[in-house]
C-alpha cells in the first residue's frame, strides 16, 4: 500500500541533507511559473540499480516491462504526479538499440557518406536506480511530503535523513585546464554540414561541441547549487550513477512525458528550437526577432515535422496533434521557440519500443535522421554518450518523464565533460552558431569561476 505523509523541513534543508545520502536523485524544477515546473523530486539510498551495456540489452529496466502502462484504472488527461517507486536515471543519446531500430525504419540515402557509429558505442547505454521512496516538493503549494511503497521503505529513507549531519562548508573548486577544439574547427565542420545539404543529403542537423575541464577537486554540492542559481529551469537534473559518476544537467526541453489516458498511453513532446540571446535586449524585442527570423522558422518546423512523424509510427490513427507552435519562452541568457505534439498510442505499448523509435531524439540530431546521424559520427570529434540522451523517471504505473539531456555536465573522477549543440541549416551562419554552443554553457563555466579560490 502507498504511504505518503508531510514533511516540515525547508526545501532547502530537505535538499542539503538528502544530497549527503548515496546514490542521491534530484528532478529539479526551480522554475515554478512554467508549465512543467511545479514538482521537484529528491531522493537517495536506491535498492537497486540497472545498466545496459550490450547492444542488445533493454534500454529501460525489465522491471518496467510489467507495469500497468496501458491499465484503465487512474486515467486520467494529464501526467498525475508520480507514484512510488521510482526508477531515475538516463538514457544515452543514440545507442546501438535505438540505431537498429532506425534502420528499420529508414534507409541510409545512397549519395551520402556514411561511417561506423562511433557515438556512445562503448556503453553503458543507459544507468538507472530504484528507489521505493522520494520527497515530492510542490512549488504551487510550497508542501513537501514523503511518497513510498509502504512504511518501511519511508522510514528507511527518513532514518537516512536524520543521520546525515548539518551542510558541509561549500569548498573552493580549482580548475587547471580546459580542453576544447576551437571555435574555427566547429564552423569548419558547420561548412561541411552545409555542403550536405546542398547535395541533398540532410536538411537539418545538429553538430555539439565539447569541453573537458580537469580541476584538483569538484565540490559537486556547490557546483550544482551555483548552476541551478543561475540556470532556473522546470526540467533540472542531478544523478548520482554507477562508478561514482554524477550527471548534472540544466534542460528545459521535455524529451518524452507518457500517462495512461482514457484512450491508450498519451504522448507529448515539447522541443525546442529557435535561439536569441538577451545580450541587454528586452525579452519582447527577443521574441520578435526570434519569430521573424525565416532560419529559425524553417528549423522549427522540420523539427516539428520530424517528431509528429517519429510519434505517428507508433500511435493510433488521427492522435497525432501539435497544439502549440512556435510558443517563445524566455530563460536565463536567452529565448527559445518552442512547440507542443502530443500522440495517443494502443494500451499494448511498451515504454522500451517508445524510446527506441524516438531516439536519436530529432532536436538534437536532425533530419533525415539516418543521414544525420551519420554526419554527425563524421564531424564530431567527442562521442556524446549522455549529451542528447534522456534523464528523468518511471513510475510504478509505468507513467514517464524525460527531459533531454542537454546544458549537462557529466562528472567522472577529476574530470568534467560540458557539451552543448546547434541546430543548422542551410543558411546558418558558422560564426553565429559557435557562439549559439557557448551561450548555452556559460552558466556553467560562470558557476565554476564562482567557485574559485
Amino acid at each position: 500500500m502507498t504511504y505518503i505523509a508531510p514533511l516540515t523541513l525547508p526545501f532547502d534543508t530537505l535538499a542539503s541533507k538528502l544530497e549527503q545520502l548515496p546514490g542521491f536523485a534530484w528532478l529539479d524544477s526551480n522554475a515554478p511559473a512554467h508549465t512543467l515546473g511545479r514538482f521537484s523530486i529528491l531522493t537517495g539510498l536506491p535498492v537497486a540499480r540497472y545498466l545496459s551495456e550490450r547492444a542488445d540489452a533493454s534500454l529501460l529496466p525489465p522491471a518496467t516491462r510489467g507495469r500497468a502502462t496501458g491499465a484503465i484504472q487512474g486515467a486520467t488527461e494529464a501526467l498525475p504526479p508520480p507514484t512510488p517507486g521510482l526508477w531515475i536515471g538516463w538514457v544515452a543519446f543514440a545507442p546501438p538499440q535505438a540505431r537498429a531500430e532506425l534502420g528499420r525504419w529508414q534507409t541510409p540515402n545512397p549519395r551520402a557518406e556514411h561511417t561506423p557509429p562511433a557515438q556512445s558505442d562503448t556503453g553503458p547505454y543507459s544507468d538507472f536506480a530504484y528507489y521505493p521512496a522520494f520527497i515530492l516538493v510542490d512549488h504551487h503549494s510550497g508542501l513537501a511530503r514523503i511518497c513510498a511503497e509502504n512504511r518501511a521503505a519511508a522510514d528507511r529513507l527518513l532514518d537516512g535523513l536524520r543521520s546525515t549531519g548539518n551542510p558541509q562548508t561549500r569548498q573552493r573548486t580549482q580548475c587547471t585546464r580546459v580542453e576544447t577544439a576551437p571555435a574555427a574547427d566547429f564552423c569548419a565542420s558547420v561548412v561541411q554540414a552545409q555542403q550536405h545539404m546542398t547535395a541533398g543529403n540532410v536538411y537539418l542537423v545538429n553538430l555539439a561541441r565539447a569541453w573537458h575541464i580537469y580541476c584538483d577537486a569538484f565540490d559537486v554540492n556547490a557546483l550544482w547549487q551555483e548552476a541551478r542559481r543561475r540556470s532556473p529551469v522546470p526540467l533540472g537534473f542531478r544523478f548520482h550513477g554507477h562508478a561514482e559518476t554524477v550527471l548534472l544537467g540544466r534542460s528545459m526541453e521535455l524529451g518524452l512525458e507518457t500517462w495512461t489516458g482514457p484512450a491508450g498511453i498519451n504522448v507529448r513532446l515539447r522541443p525546442i528550437k529557435g535561439t536569441r540571446p538577451l545580450a541587454g535586449a528586452s525579452t519582447e524585442r527577443a521574441f520578435a526577432a526570434l519569430a521573424c527570423d525565416p532560419k529559425e522558422r524553417a528549423e522549427h518546423t522540420m523539427l516539428v515535422d520530424l517528431l509528429r512523424n517519429d510519434i505517428g509510427k507508433l500511435a493510433l490513427p488521427g492522435t497525432v496533434t501539435w497544439p502549440e507552435v512556435f510558443k517563445c519562452e524566455q530563460y536565463t541568457h536567452l529565448v527559445h521557440a518552442v512547440s507542443t505534439v502530443t500522440g495517443t498510442l494502443p494500451r499494448t505499448t511498451n515504454l522500451e519500443t517508445l524510446v527506441r523509435n524516438m531516439l536519436p531524439m530529432g532536436s538534437v540530431s536532425g533530419t533525415p535522421k539516418s543521414s544525420a546521424l551519420s554526419l554527425i559520427d563524421t564531424l564530431e570529434t567527442h562521442p556524446r554518450h549522455t549529451f542528447g540522451g534522456l534523464a528523468g523517471y518511471i513510475d510504478a504505473r509505468g507513467n514517464s518523464r524525460f527531459a533531454i539531456n542537454i546544458r549537462s555536465a557529466f562528472l567522472s573522477g577529476d574530470s568534467l565533460l560540458l557539451q552543448a549543440g546547434s541546430g543548422l541549416v542551410i543558411d546558418s551562419d558558422a560564426e553565429a552558431e559557435a557562439a549559439e554552443t557557448e551561450l548555452k554553457v556559460r552558466f556553467f563555466f560562470e558557476a565554476l569561476r564562482a567557485l574559485a579560490p
